[in-house]
Formats: structure tokens, C-alpha cells, sequence
């Protein structure tokens, strides 16, 4: 921002700049890698709640005044309801009730209200999705019948707690028989390719996963009472019923499991959201039952294999969402699948009655009839076993028959019942047609979860990302181990999970305690040794130790070499880990060697769909986006999350790594909306999957903290920076570099803020550990440099500043080609600090040599060649030669304009370039078309209060005060003036400026009182930001002194002295902006 001397308003030129970036690593699907993510963070819940952890589909809410834990009667009604539903929270206060509404969206709802409440409530939360079912609990039925008839979900209006539990068991019925995971694959993907190489029947990975598990739960043998007490435990802990727990563990083994399985208890409930989930801990709670109901199947049907001897016809009514509707209509001659016991009848009215009361609760859901043809010589009955369960059904009469998990159907031609009418029949025809790929990709994945038993279940686990749970089942085979060999192998997976946590440390403990019982029998080179030696490389490129993290990546590989053939998957991982090494030492050629050695061997080792290979695609989309090849990066990053979405589960860490990854590549293009999107998707996996503590986590939150940093909302960006620090802090090592990387951001948003000595608090604190952790000649040590001296520029002491840029300089000159991209920004920030010292030549000099490099090496319409244009016409701008700064700002302006977004921040800065000069030029028409161009950038993004739209209204200003339309000039000063207030702290040297104009436009409007005020705040803010001999505070002592001549204040110009303050200060070194 350039200040003036004298009574008129100053211009404000500015351009984009890139902060950097985080990087960290997140889950891959390799034993013995991790992908790299780059990270650079929503609003905070203030009326956050806790409640207990879901184990069914449903959540009770109870909304009313009057609740009073401590009185008998409320706690009887809650043991009564609890029976039913075991998660219950409570509210007194409507307006609560109603945000954590809109944050269950995750959960059906069955709200109980009290009748006044009920009544305040009901428009804001009736078309709630996930409220499912209302019941009105009052003394006063009579007074709230008369407004509850109005809302088809209010089930009834009850004076008692019995009727409703009565009610709340049958809705919480229908609610788990509608909630069944299914699996929807359309005919397109079901069809053969033209080539006839593939078939792409992809079923989602829920199905693969839980079909695994399937298989592992059947083989292992029942450990007596072990598994029953585990569950009860569990139940317990979870608020189950202990009436309905003590019947359970009490009764089991005198009735059948089919019997368990119908009783309208927990126990249905919780099976079929564990499935639905992916519910590992819960799933395998519950595998005793999987196997005994299973194996009771198979027996029943053995018994009636006489009944089954021809086609048999069976039907399921059911509601679904529009939304899961239309992918059921989508897939119209393809495949569905049922991810849990499937229960059916005979008789078509018990589907249509089903169907009939559903829609009565919910009318905003979709009735389906599913019309289901079975031929038992189309299929494996062994595999695919149902039996009639009517004889051992806790409800019999409804001619049940129940099928076993996964069964899989053609979907026929789906219409509706009757015209209009809001239930459709879907013909279903059971098959056991597999899908070669999702088969070729399950036997794949099973090759790799090899073992036996509860091993085998532990290396699922990890499989799906469900490390918490892996770690208490590992911890448990510990206490017992068959040898030491099997000892050996927990310690490594051990070792596995806790990198997967992020607890760094612990996993080098056990991978070493798997390493040294191995090694009392093994050499030092056997081939089994080499995925430990790989896996401890990971962890200590994750600790930032690159050279140890090499030293064990070259012994793995050296054994892979040797003992592997060349396109063996785990000589794929080991290449892919040394790719990471390189790209966090920001050697991104050799990083790119690596991963794309990897890569290729993948592509030929692998199934298409398989999560290595998405690994892959997301590695080499990190080194394009650490280059700023944002387009190739994003096209790397979506393969990768296309492969993820097909082959993991929706709550898979790497899934969230991918969010986050997309997130930060729109960041870096300016489009901040998209980018928040994916960030949040990101998060939203994380909280799930990870532990509070987890590096990624933090990554996430620095990641939305860069967007709202760079939407100029620093704040927000500093609340979730120190998410992010707080995160690090204790995870990391006191000297991890991402700690340094978490202060540096924190300290760019106190540099964007003009709290400079907080940004050289936090800078100095990055740089301490950066000196500590890396080498003396490290590229990210010379970044510190640069951030360090864009402070002391921005503090105007020039000398410093360069003195810093140069050492940042010498580090790249000496670690880096002489046509790296990074030597293009050494050589630029060289440049500026001569252009800052009035060194314009020099400057110019600095920019040709940049200049030639990023000819060489970019494509001629790479952003960073705009930035470069830009920069140089800031030069040719400050040796007031307009034409050439205008030639050099329009091939800035050609290149954006090809490449970036129409709303992109970088397309403001350079029309705000050309609005500068054509003020200048007094070609004021021009200039002000400029400006309002850039306003309009900042109203398509929604930008509201960042500083550069102050600037923006301060030079659109600057365009009416010289067309003497000062009234229009204030309106805009003002709205300048009232951006800084809300954005910038009061001391920040902007605010100084932006004073300064107000109190020039009063002035020429004749209000020299109040323009006094403005110019006073003005000088009293220079006085306690500037040295006493800076030259800005003279042109401030100058309009004072001169403003309280102009109203006749003699006593005030005598006490400021004015006039000798001016001419000593102007003694002083010569400063070009603020």
C-alpha cells in the first residue's frame, strides 16, 4: 500500500501468495505403506452433546420442560424405554433439541415430547428425514389432539408411558426390517465390456468386506461361554436392557437361534446396524450368533429340502428413501444384494401390510414390494442356505422364510401397483452370479488377510481401518500365543496399527520386538524380514528421520530385489515408500521415479479396483501438487478416490486422505467453496475412524484452516490452526517438522493480520525446530528464511529482510538444480526486497534471471509465470513507467484468464494492477471498471470482510475523491474502514491508511473537525506500530499538523511541533509501502 504525503487517499496495490502447505501420511492399503497426503481447516458446535455410542439404528430424543432424572416416576419411564431403545438423550431447551436434530442425520430419531414444546417444535423439525416417529406425552391429551392430527408423523397424543413403548417397539421394528444394508449394481456395470476383458459387476465394498468376514466368522471354532460374556459386557456398557441382557445369556442355548433373531429384542437391532456399519467391534461381538444361526439355516433346510424342490415364490415389503429408490431403479437388470439375514414370506398381504404402515408413519418414503423367484438348482444351497422358520420364529403365522447373509439377486422390470400410486413391485431373482473383478479383488485381499482364525480377523480389521479394534483383539492373543513365531507376528501387527494411529513411537517398539524374536533364528537378509524392515521406514519418514527411514527402505528392498520377481505387489510398496522419503525431502523427480516404478508394477501385478493402486495414483497426484500442477493432480487424486469409493469402506481413513488431498488442490486453485466441501468430508471420516490425537486428523484441521485463511476469514483459520497445533503438540516429537509446519501457519495468519511480532514469535518458533530436525542446507529451512524476512519487509526493515531472503537463497542455490521451481521464488523474493529498497534496476536484474528459469521449465500459461509478470510490473510500476507496467500486467492478466477459475483471487489481484495504474494514468473510467470487476470476484465467492476487498473499496475511492465525488468516495472509504475493523487488529498499519483517506474525503467535504479525528487515530497508530524515524509517521505529523492550521488550532499545531518532528523524521531512511 503506498502512502501519500499530503491530503490525498492512498492506492492499494496487492497480489495473491501461496502459503505453505502440510504434510503428513494417511493409511494405506498395503502391509508395508502408507500414501502421502499434502495438507495445508467448520464451524464450531457450540451445543455439542455426548451421548452413548449407537449400536442400533435409532436414537429416542425426549424433549420436555419438566425433566427430572432424580424423581422416581421419569426414571421408571426410562428403564421402560430403554428396554426398547438403548441410546436416550434428553432436552429441555427447543431450540438445542433442534441443532442436534440437524447434526443426526447419521440416526433415525423417535421423538418424545411434552405438548407445549411438542408444539413449538414440530414446524421446525416435522420434515426432518431422520425423525422418524413423534409420540406426545401430556396430562392434558384432549388440549394437543387438537394440533397433533395436523402432523402425519405424531403417532398419538398419550398420558402414559405404556401406550408409547407399545408403539416405539413397533415402529423400532419397521425401522431395522427397512434399514437392511443393501448393495445396488446397475445393468451397465453388469454388462461385459466390448473388449470382453472384463465384467464390471463392482459390488460396493461393504459387501466384499462383510462377506470376508462372513467367511472368517464360520471357520472359527466356539469357545464355550468366552464369546457370551464378552457380549454381555458389551451390551451392558451400552445401556441395553439388563432384563432383556440376563434373558439372553440366561436362555440361549434352550432356544433356537432363529428364535433369538426374530424376538423383538437388542439383538436383531444390533446385528443389522453392525452389518449396515461395518461395525467391526460389534460384528465380531455378535460372530457367535452369525455362525450358530447360519448353521442353523443349513439344518432346516436340510431337513425341507423336500419343499424345495421346484421355484418358489416369496415377498418382502419394505420402505426406502427416494434416494436409495432411484439407485434400486438405476439398477433395473442388474444386481442386489442383501448384506444381512434376509427375511421373507410366502404370503404377499404380510408384504403389502408391512409396506401400508410404513408409508402411514413416513409418507415421504418410497413402498416396495419385492416379488422374489428362488430356484434352488440355480444355486448353492450350502453357501446360500433358507429354511421355512415358522416352527421356531418368535412370531409364527406369517410363513417366514429366512435366507442366510449376502444373498444375491437379478433386479427384473420395476412399476408401480396402481397408477399414482406410492408402491412399486420389484421382481427379484435369486443368482449366485459373481462378479469376476469384485472376485478377482476379494481373493486378492484374502491372499493378503491370510491366517487363521482371530489372526486372521485382526488383519480385517486393519484391512478397514478399524485399528482400535484390532489393537484390543491383538492385545488378547498376546496373553497366549501358540509360539513364538505367532508372538513375532501380533508384535508386527502391533507395530502396524499404532503407525495407523499416529503413535509413531510405540510402533517402532514393536516392530523391533518382532524383529529381534525373528532374528534369533533368522539372518539379518531373510526375505520374511524384509516387511518389517520396509514398515519401520514408514514410521520414520512419519517421525521426519528421512535418512534412517532410507536405510531401512534400502534393506527391504535389497531383499525384495533378490527374492521377489520384478512386478511382485510388495517390491510395488517398497519403491512407492522410497517415493515418499523423496517427495518429503522435496526431491519430487526421484519421488516421481519411485512412484511411477510402483506404479507400473501395480498396474500389472493387481486387480483394477485394488487400494494399492489407488495408493499409487494418490502419490503421484501429492508430487504434481507440490509442483503446482494443480490439473494433472487433481485428475491423479480422482483416480485414486474413484478406486477408494469402489473398494473401501465409506469410513476408511484413505477415503478421508483422498477429501483431503482434493481439498487442498481446490484450495490452491482458489476455489475455496469446493475445497471446505471436501475438507469436511475429510474430517467427518477422521473423527470416526481415527483417534483423537491422530496426525491426520490435524492435517485436516490445518487444511480448512488454509481455506479460511486464504478467503481472508483469519479467525476461523486461527481456530483451526490451533486445532491442528494442539493436535501435533501431542503426537509429534518436539522436533517433528510438521510441528514447525504447524507454527509456520499459525504465524502466516498473524502476518495476513499485521500482528507482526506474533507472526516472528511463531516464525522464529518453526524455524528453531526446522534447524534442529533437518539438515543446515534443507529446502523447507530455507522456506523458514523466506517466511522470516517477508516479516522484517513487512515491518519495513528492508536490510533484514534481505539479508534473510539471501540465506534462503544460498540453501536453494546450493541443494537444488539451478532450473528447479523453487529458484524461480528465491530469485523473485531477491528481486522484491530490491524494489522495496528503491534498488529498481537490481530488482529487474533478479526478475530476468527468474524470469529465464520459469521459461525453461513451465508451460507458458503456469500460474506461477503470471505471478512473475505481476511482480515485475510492480517494478516498472515503481520507476513510474506505466506502459511497461501495463505490457507486463496484461501477459499476467492472459495467462490467468486462460488457466484459473473466473472468480480465482489471482484474476482480482491483476485487475486491481491495472486499476492502479490507469488511476495513476488518470484514465479514471478505466481504472474504476478494474475495481468493480474485482469487487465482483469477491461477490461470487462469497467474500464479505478480507482485507484485499478493503483494498479494493479504498481504491475504487481513491477513482471517485479524484472525480471530486467525495460523498461517493466516504461511502466507499467506509466500507473499507468497516472491513478493517472486523478483520484487522486496531494497531494494524492499514488501518492507518484507510484513516488517513477517510479523513482526506471529510476534509474536502469541509468537515475538518471529524476529518481531524480519522487523522489523529491515523498518527496515533503509526506512533505505536513505526520507529520514530520512519517516513510515514511524517506524512502523519505533516496532515495533523497541517489539518489543525486549517481549523485554526494553533495551540495544537504548536504542541505537536509539527513541522520540526517532520523535517527530523524525514531525515530518516525512505520507506515505499506499508
Amino acid at each position: 500500500m503506498d502512502s501519500k504525503n499530503s491530503h490525498t487517499v492512498s492506492k492499494v496495490n496487492y497480489s495473491g501468495h501461496s502459503t505453505e502447505k502440510k504434510a503428513t501420511t494417511a493409511s494405506s492399503a498395503s502391509y508395508t505403506e502408507h500414501s502421502t497426503k499434502k495438507v495445508s481447516v467448520v464451524t464450531k458446535k457450540d451445543t455439542e452433546k455426548t451421548t452413548t455410542r449407537f449400536v442400533q439404528n435409532y436414537v429416542v430424543v425426549w424433549l420436555d420442560t419438566n425433566i427430572d432424572e432424580k424423581k422416581e416416576h421419569f426414571q421408571q419411564c426410562i428403564i421402560e424405554v430403554r428396554k426398547i431403545v438403548a441410546a436416550l438423550d434428553l432436552f429441555t431447551d427447543v431450540e438445542q433439541c433442534v441443532e442436534y436434530l440437524k447434526r443426526s442425520d447419521g440416526q433415525k430419531i423417535f421423538l418424545i415430547t411434552s405438548g407445549s414444546l411438542g408444539q413449538k417444535a414440530m414446524p421446525l423439525i416435522h420434515n426432518m428425514a431422520q425423525v422418524d416417529t413423534i409420540f406426545v406425552y401430556t396430562e392434558n391429551e384432549d388440549l394437543h389432539k387438537v394440533w397433533a392430527k395436523d402432523w402425519s408423523k405424531v403417532e398419538g397424543v398419550h398420558g402414559t408411558i405404556e401406550p408409547i413403548c407399545k408403539q416405539l417397539a413397533k415402529a423400532t421394528r419397521a425401522c431395522d426390517h427397512d434399514s437392511i444394508p443393501m448393495s445396488f449394481v446397475s445393468q451397465q456395470c453388469t454388462s461385459d465390456t466390448a473388449s470382453n476383458e472384463k465384467n464390471l459387476d463392482q459390488l460396493p465394498p461393504n459387501y466384499m468386506y462383510s462377506a470376508i468376514f462372513k467367511d472368517i466368522i464360520l471357520e472359527i471354532d466356539d469357545d464355550g461361554e468366552k464369546s457370551m460374556n464378552t457380549l454381555v459386557k458389551f451390551c451392558r456398557e451400552q445401556n441395553i436392557s439388563e432384563t432383556e441382557i440376563s434373558e439372553f445369556k440366561r436362555e440361549y442355548r434352550e432356544r433356537s437361534p432363529v428364535w433369538w433373531y426374530t424376538e423383538q429384542m437388542f439383538l436383531f437391532g444390533m446385528l443389522n446396524h453392525a452389518l449396515r456399519m461395518l461395525d467391526m467391534e460389534v460384528m465380531t461381538k455378535l460372530g457367535f450368533f452369525i455362525r450358530h444361526l447360519h448353521i442353523r439355516l443349513k439344518e432346516l433346510h436340510q431337513q425341507q429340502l423336500v419343499d424345495f424342490q421346484t421355484v418358489l415364490t416369496v415377498y418382502r415389503g419394505q420402505g426406502m428413501t427416494k434416494e436409495d429408490f432411484q439407485k434400486l431403479r438405476n439398477s433395473k437388470g442388474g444386481l442386489l444384494s442383501f448384506n444381512n439375514f434376509l427375511s421373507t414370506s410366502k404370503k404377499q398381504k404380510v408384504a403389502t401390510l408391512f409396506v401400508q404402515g410404513t408409508l402411514k408413519r413416513n409418507p415421504d418414503r418410497v413402498g416396495v414390494i419385492f416379488i422374489m423367484t428362488v430356484d434352488p438348482s440355480k444355486i448353492s444351497t450350502s453357501i446360500t442356505p433358507f429354511a421355512m422358520i415358522d416352527e421356531q420364529s418368535a412370531f409364527p403365522g406369517e410363513q417366514e422364510i429366512l435366507f442366510t447373509m449376502h444373498t444375491v439377486f437379478r433386479v427384473g422390470e420395476i412399476k408401480q401397483t396402481a397408477e399414482n400410486s406410492p408402491i412399486w413391485e420389484v421382481p427379484l431373482t435369486i443368482t449366485d452370479e459373481s462378479d469376476p473383478q469384485l472376485s478377482a479383488l476379494t481373493d486378492c485381499i484374502k491372499q493378503e488377510i491370510d491366517g487363521e482364525g482371530w489372526c486372521q480377523m485382526g488383519k480385517l480389521m486393519l484391512k478397514v481401518g478399524h485399528f482400535d479394534q484390532a489393537e484390543v483383539l491383538y492385545n488378547e492373543l498376546l496373553k497366549n500365543p501358540s509360539d513364538d513365531i505367532e508372538r513375532a507376528h501380533i508384535y508386527y501387527q502391533l507395530g502396524r496399527l499404532k503407525n495407523d494411529q499416529g503413535k509413531y513411537q510405540q510402533a517402532v517398539t514393536f516392530y523391533k520386538k518382532s524383529l529381534e524374536i525373528n532374528r534369533k533364528t533368522l539372518p539379518e537378509d531373510d526375505a520374511s524380514l524384509a516387511p518389517t524392515y520396509s514398515n519401520m521406514g514408514l514410521v520414520y519418514n512419519n517421525m521426519g528421520e528421512s535418512s534412517t527411514a532410507l536405510e531401512y527402505y534400502e534393506k527391504s528392498i535389497k531383499i525384495f530385489e533378490i527374492s521377489l520377481p520384478p512386478i511382485h505387489p510388495d517390491l510395488a510398496s517398497s519403491y512407492s515408500c522410497i517415493g515418499g522419503v523423496y517427495s518429503s525431502m522435496s526431491e519430487y523427480s526421484k519421488a516421481l521415479e519411485y512412484y511411477e516404478k510402483s506404479l507400473k508394477i501395480r498396474e500389472k501385478a493387481l486387480p483394477p479396483i485394488h487400494p494399492d493402486l489407488a495408493t499409487s495414483y494418490n502419490n503421484i497426484g501429492l508430487v504434481y501438487s507440490s509442483i503446482g500442477e494443480y490439473s494433472k493432480a487433481l485428475e491423479y487424486y480422482e483416480k485414486s478416490l474413484k478406486i477408494r469409493e469402489k473398494a473401501l469402506p465409506p469410513i476408511h481413513p484413505d477415503l478421508a486422505a483422498s477429501y483431503n488431498n482434493i481439498g487442498l488442490v481446490y484450495n490452491n486453485m482458489g476455489e475455496y467453496s469446493k475445497a471446505l466441501e471436501y475438507y469436511e468430508k475429510s474430517i467427518k471420516i477422521f473423527e470416526i475412524s481415527l483417534p483423537r490425537i491422530h496426525p491426520d486428523l490435524a492435517s485436516s484441521y490445518s487444511g480448512i484452516g488454509g481455506v479460511y485463511s486464504s478467503m481472508g476469514e483469519y479467525s476461523k483459520a486461527l481456530e483451526y490452526y490451533e486445532k491442528d497445533l494442539k493436535i501435533t503438540l501431542k503426537s509429534l516429537l518436539p522436533s517433528h517438522p510438521d510441528l514447525a509446519t504447524s507454527y509456520n501457519c499459525i504465524g502466516e495468519v498473524y502476518n495476513n493480520m499485521g500482528e507482526y511480532l506474533k507472526a516472528l514469535e511463531f516464525y522464529e518458533q518453526s524455524h528453531q525446530i526446522l534447524e534442529i530436525s533437518l539438515s543446515k542446507n534443507h529446502p523447507d529451512l530455507a522456506n523458514s528464511y523466506s517466511n522470516l524476512a517477508s516479516i522484517f519487509d513487512r515491518m519495513c526493515q528492508y536490510s533484514k529482510a534481505f539479508e534473510y531472503y539471501e540465506k534462503s537463497f544460498l540453501i536453494y542455490q546450493q541443494t537444488l538444480p539451478s532450473n528447479h521451481p523453487q529458484m524461480v521464488s528465491s530469485y523473485s523474493n531477491i528481486a522484491l526486497a530490491h524494489k522495496n529498497m528503491g534498488q529498481y534496476t537490481e530488482a529487474l536484474s533478479k526478475f530476468e534471471i527468474a524470469l529465464e528459469i520459469a521459461c525453461a521449465i513451465l508451460q507458458a500459461n503456469h500460474p506461477e509465470l503470471a505471478t512473475l509478470y505481476n511482480n515485475m510490473g510492480s517494478v516498472y510500476f515503481g520507476m513510474n513507467d506505466f506502459p511497461k507496467a501495463l505490457e507486463l500486467y496484461k501477459k499476467a492478466l492472459e495467462i490467468r484468464e486462460k488457466v484459473l477459475p473466473k472468480n480465482h483471487p489471482e484474476l482480482a489481484a491483476s485487475y486491481n494492477s491495472f486499476g492502479v495504474v490507469h488511476t495513476e494514468l488518470n484514465e479514471l473510467e478505466s481504472a474504476r471498471q478494474y475495481y468493480l470487476k474485482v469487487l465482483k470476484i469477491y461477490e461470487e465467492n462469497n467474500v464479505i470482510n478480507h482485507p484485499n476487498l478493503a483494498a479494493s473499496y479504498n481504491n475504487l475511492a481513491l477513482v471517485h475523491e479524484k472525480l471530486d465525488e467525495h460523498a461517493k468516495a466516504l461511502e466507499y472509504f467506509e466500507k473499507a474502514h468497516n472491513i478493517q475493523e472486523v478483520t484487522l487488529p486496531p494497531e494494524h498499519l492499514h488501518v492507518a491508511v484507510i484513516c488517513d483517506n477517510v479523513g482526506a474525503s471529510l476534509e474536502n467535504m469541509g468537515a475538518h473537525t471529524k476529518s481531524l479525528q480519522f487523522h489523529e487515530k491515523a498518527i496515533t497508530i503509526r506512533g505505536k506500530t513505526l520507529p520514530m524515524d520512519h517516513p510515514d509517521l511524517a506524512a502523519s505529523y505533516k496532515i495533523v499538523t497541517m489539518t489543525h492550521w486549517t481549523v485554526n488550532d494553533v495551540s495544537g499545531w504548536l504542541e505537536l511541533n509539527g513541522f520540526q518532528k517532520y523535517v527530523q523524521v524525514f531525515k530518516g531512511k525512505h520507506c515505499s509501502k506499508l
